[in-house]
Parts: C-alpha cells; structure tokens; sequence
C-alpha cells in the first residue's frame, strides 16, 4: 500500500512549503561573540570542498564503517600522538562528533552554537546560534541551485534570530583572483545539521549564514540525534525520540528564509517520535516523510506535491497514513547503498505495538518506501532495565568477496547481527559481542575489510542503576563474513581522576579504525588505541583534567561518550566531557597529531 495524496496531503504540502516569519514583536537572539582572549582566524574563510580529505559526518563515508583507509597517521607511530590544541565550549558541554572537510572543522555545543574552526590551528573562523541544543555531528554537501530559480518573494521579515559571527580579523582585499587559486574550482556547499526541536538547519559552509531551516517534527519529544546524510542531491535525516523528562520546549520558528513546519497539532503528551525524512539540499523542500511503524510497509508518504515520487500513481483505494503519526525512535544516522538504491536505519525500542522498533528497515531513496524489514529485538533481557533489545547505532554496510555485501547491526543489549542486503536482509549471522559481565553496545562499532570492532560498555542494565557497581566495558573483533569472535579484551580499570562517583570504565563511544588500529574512548575519560591483529593497547591518552584552551574559554575533559574521535590528514580530534545521565561531564575539544608529521 502507499500513502496517498489527498486534500489533507495537499494541506500539509502547503504548510510544509509556506515560509515562517517571526512575529515582529519577537526579540533577537543573543548574537555569538568571540570569548575573550579568543585565537582568532587572521584570513577569512575560503571555500569548501566536499570529498577533499576528510571525515565527513558520523561514520565518515555513506555505508557508516567509521574506517578511515588513509589516515596520514601510521599504527607504528600512534603511540606518539600528542596533545596539539584544545578548543574550549563556552557555557556549555560537548556534543555530538567533529566533522572535518578540506582543512574546515566543524563541530556543534550542546546548547546549540555551531563553530567552524580551522583544522590545524582551532582558530575561530564563524560560529552560528541555534537556539536550540545541537546533538548531531555537522554534514557538509555541495550546494547546486539549478541555473535560473525563480525570485523569492520579498517579506520583510525582521532580523533573524539566529545570529552568524564571523570571527577572523579584518585583512585587505586581495588582487584579481588568477587560476592558480584553486578555491575557484571549488562549489558553494552547505553545512547541515538538525537540533532537539526536531528542526533541520543548512548554513553556507564558508560563512556560516543561514541558508533554510525546515521544522520536520514539531512534537516536544522529537529529536535529531543521528548525523543527516547526502546523497544525490537529497538530505536524508531521521528523527528519533526524547525522554519525557528533557524533551525541549518547541522554539518559536523565526528568519528571513524559508522555514517549513509540520505537525504541529500532535499531542504533547504522548507519543514516541520515529521516521526518515528527505529533504531538498538547495530550497529544504520536504519531498517524502516515512513514518517508522507497521503501517509503512510497502507504503510511501508522500509530503510535497510539488515533487512527486517517481511511477505510477497510488491507487484511489489506499489507505492514507498520517505522516505525523507515532513511529519507533531512529537514533543514529542513516546509511546509503547506492547499489540497490535503498536507505538503511535501525531501530530502537518503542512502547506501542504497532511500531517498526527494534528492527532493520530499508527505504527507497527515491520515495521513501520500506522495501524490506528484518526484526531483530527479541525479548528483553531479564533484569534489564530499560529494555535494550533495540539499536541506537547506524548499520554498517561493507563489502565481501565474489561481490557480496554485508550489513552489520549492534544492539544494545550486546548483540550483533550480519544481514545479506542482497537478499532483502536475510540473517547471515549472529554473534554475542560480550561474555560474563561484558555487553551493551551503546554507540556503534567500525568496520574494515575484514573485521568489525565492537565496543563494550557492560551496561545491560539502566546506567543509573549500576553507577555504584561501576560497568566494566572492552573491546572484540569479529570476523566480517561469519561473525566468528577474532578477540576480546577487558578495558583498564584506572580510578577516575574526579573520583568514585559516576565513575564507570563503560567503553560506550563509538568505535574509530584505520589501519592497524582501532579507537575507543571509555566513559573514564581515557581514550585507548588497540592493535587489530590482537587488541593490544598502542596508546591510552587521560581526557579528563584541565586544558589550556586556544580560544582562552576554561575548559576541562570528563567522560568519553557517543560520537568517537575523527581521523584526518594525520589528526586525531575528539571532544570530552559526556555526562548528561551518568559520568563527568566537560567542555573541551582535542586535537592530537604526532610531533613534527
């Protein structure tokens, strides 16, 4: 079945394309300004280019393996690396992962300011105010408006709430620009990101001004946690749920650009939030919503007439779902096999049995339609608390000899699941990462041509009920094509340096691997290299004390959570200070590289 579209279809097309204006009795945002003392880019910012060296994103290609092929950074030397910089969030802890594209960082706080830094010194070149908490790494994609677009309608709009500082010091206007500056061949790309009002923001990645914003869940438990991704000219971003407890107040849409709202009129009261939804990189165009529940099998919803899908047209006798329905929580980026033409997300656990959770559901790019789903959660764990047979990770898709394909799953219950994409997500294997107390994959795994490196938190149970048993997490290897364990290693068990409280050796962040070595970061505050021939400990660098930060903001590391460390050009960057339900938390980006490379 699919969805269909109808008058109502028509009506939220409408409110989804119409712009939004603040009201002009609104105030202004609190612009962004340059902490004192701050290291501040001499030249300002040129141009980005996409597919430059980077790690672009959460898993730092499409199929999210978190391998990095080319590094500049040797196994053999990795116990060199060394402190560089370190980059201090002003009033406020770390969040989500650093992307790094074409020399660029860009990184976001958790109260919602986004920075562009330069990769190599960390001096500021722009920051951007939300307004809302940011939780997502930064994507950046080419920005290819088509040859002539119509004129947008003037609206005179106030200023805008959200405010672009441009942090790098005034400089002369250089001559006549020559083909000997390459940055001429560079495109316009954008930067992306969503934020905990379930609102999608695209900014120009050189400046950091505010292209669109779309608001694609407006209820006050949705959230966009997981990295959007690009692809084809189309953003594809899901959207998962929060607790009760901390869901966000929605923030009133303001700017002068287009802003789209949707379902608004959802309860606030109820409900888990889950669905895929694609958008148009250049105008921010909704162009499918795929809720994640049973009743999007086989079907498509279609949001925007002004973009159909591609083929026939739905029947007069389908049925119509609501694309502002309940549906299982996606809480990690999705991941792109441009051989099949489909979209990969996992799952977590929802309450209400009508839902697509704990599961593996593929999309068609082109319309958003479920073309298979593989369910994998099981009963809960006895004793487990909450129930953690769901995903809160991104699948992983590689390749396998004599053209075969592998999609690697971990659950959070410490679980992890091969499936055949080829076939429409038959189970090739299952293997149980941890044995005895280990178990609990919280973030996600890397994967290279062999093996896939899982991290452990030994959290099977509600960190805040084992925070006095201190979970003790580790490291295994699993071969690509059976499953089969390569090794396993406990995690060190060193005393916290803030002390025994929330003091857990939960290797909860996600995985990193380049060749030779896999990273992984523990909820001590110790990131760790570990040789992938035996999981032999390479290097172990402290995150959590006090650093001299380059932009002079006080800042401290603590806990090592979520979004692991990137890879690029020889660097090693990774923020510490993850402490929102249990650990320490802290404020302060790292940047390692190994002296004189």
């Amino acid at each position: 079945m699919r969805f269909e579209v109808t008058a109502a279809g028509l009506a939220l097309s409408a409110a989804l394309t119409a712009a939004g204006v603040a009201a002009p009795g609104d105030p202004p945002a609190t612009p962004a300004t340059p902490a004192p003392g701050a290291r501040l880019c001499a030249d300002p910012p040129g141009p980005v280019a996409v597919g430059m060296a980077q790690w672009n994103g959460w898993g730092r290609d499409s199929e999210n393996t978190r391998y990095q092929p080319e590094p500049a950074l040797r196994a053999i030397d990795v116990h060199k690396l060394a402190l560089k910089w370190a980059f201090g969030f002003e009033g406020s802890a770390v969040a989500g992962q650093p992307s790094v594209v074409d020399g660029r960082l860009f990184v976001a706080s958790a109260v919602g300011r986004v920075y562009a830094l330069d990769a190599r010194t960390g001096c500021t070149y722009w920051t951007f105010d939300a307004g809302a908490g940011v939780h997502t790494p930064i994507t950046i994609g080419e920005y290819a408006p088509p040859k002539s677009a119509a004129p947008t309608k003037a609206t005179g709009a106030p200023t805008p709430r959200h405010k672009t500082r441009h942090h790098h010091r005034a400089t002369k206007r250089a001559g006549p620009r020559t083909l000997a500056h390459t940055d001429l061949l560079k495109a316009p790309s954008t930067a992306f990101f969503g934020d905990d009002t379930g609102t999608v923001y695209a900014l120009d990645a050189q400046s950091g001004a505010l292209r669109w914003k779309v608001r694609i869940d407006a209820h006050p438990r949705a959230r966009i946690l997981g990295a959007p991704t690009v692809s084809h000219g189309r953003l594809y971003v899901v959207v998962g749920s929060a607790r009760r407890e901390d869901a966000p107040s929605p923030t009133p849409a303001s700017a002068a650009v287009p802003t789209h709202a949707a379902n608004e009129g959802v309860g606030a009261d109820s409900g888990s939030r889950g669905s895929v939804v694609a958008l148009d990189v250049v105008s921010g165009q909704v162009l499918w919503k795929t809720v994640m529940a049973n009743a999007a099998i086989g079907a498509t919803a279609v949001v925007s007439a002004a973009s159909p899908s591609a083929g026939s047209a739905p029947a007069a006798a389908s049925p119509v779902i609501d694309p502002a329905a309940d549906g299982a929580p996606v809480m990690a980026a999705p991941s792109i096999d441009d051989a099949h033409g489909l979209l990969y997300v996992a799952t977590d656990s929802a309450r209400a049995p009508d839902l697509l959770d704990k599961a593996v559901v593929a999309l068609d790019l082109n319309d958003g339609r479920v073309r298979w789903v593989k369910r994998l959660g099981g009963a809960p764990l006895p004793g487990a608390v909450p129930d953690l047979s769901g995903f809160t990770t991104s699948p992983i898709l590689r390749h396998l000899p004599g053209e075969r394909h592998v999609l690697v799953v971990t659950q959070r219950s410490g679980t992890v699941f091969g499936l055949d994409p080829d076939r429409g997500g038959e189970l090739l294997w299952t293997a149980r990462a941890g044995e005895g107390n280990f178990g609990g994959v919280e973030w996600g795994a890397a994967a290279d041509h062999r093996s896939v490196y899982v991290p452990l938190s030994g959290l099977t149970e509600d960190p805040l009920l084992t925070e006095g048993r201190g979970a003790v997490g580790g490291l295994v290897a699993l071969d690509l094509k059976t499953g089969a364990r390569r090794w396993q290693v406990a995690a060190p068990t060193p005393a916290c340096a803030w002390g025994p409280r929330s003091c857990s050796h939960a290797e909860a962040q996600a995985a990193t691997l380049v060749p030779g070595a896999v990273f992984s970061g523990a909820m001590d505050g110790h990131l760790r290299a570990y040789s992938t021939i035996d999981g032999k400990i390479l290097w172990d660098y402290a995150t959590a004390t006090d650093f001299v930060t380059v932009n002079g903001v006080k800042a401290s590391g603590g806990s090592l959570d979520r979004g692991g460390p990137v890879i690029v050009d020889g660097m090693l960057y990774v923020n510490s200070g993850y402490g929102e339900r249990v650990g320490q938390p802290g404020n302060v980006l790292l940047a390692f590289a190994v002296p004189g490379k």
